[in-house]
């Protein structure tokens, strides 16, 4: 597994933070579409539309390629594993702790 620096999970972080861009995600890892098919599924501008997809380029979320003057936008999954693995490091480090107190509370508690 590739492991990331702070800035690239920052990005992909602040990608996902915005459900718009999450939505634009959803849509281009069913099938690779064009920019202008993107943004007809919003009522915001084009230049909005692109904003967003820079901001999930950036977080390499999303891969473009241009034919032409036609941009088209596909969904790259690696930085999602990414994330997925920060996120299950702090899933299992909570678990332990709530166990532990879990330990704790049952150690400490009075006889009844």
């Amino acid at each position: 597994m590739v492991k990331y620096e702070t800035q690239e999970l920052d990005n992909i972080f602040h990608a996902l933070a915005h459900a718009t861009r999450r939505d634009i995600i959803l849509q281009v890892a069913q099938q690779e579409m064009t920019v202008n098919d993107i943004a007809n599924h919003y009522d915001m501008s084009l230049p909005a539309v692109s904003k967003h997809i820079k901001v999930l380029m950036k977080a390499g979320l999303v891969i473009q390629k241009r034919e032409g003057r036609v941009r088209h936008c596909r969904m790259d999954y690696q930085p999602l594993e990414a994330a997925s693995d920060v996120i299950q490091k702090y899933k299992a480090f909570w678990e332990d702790q709530f166990d532990a107190l879990e330990a704790f509370l049952e150690e400490t508690e009075p006889n009844s």
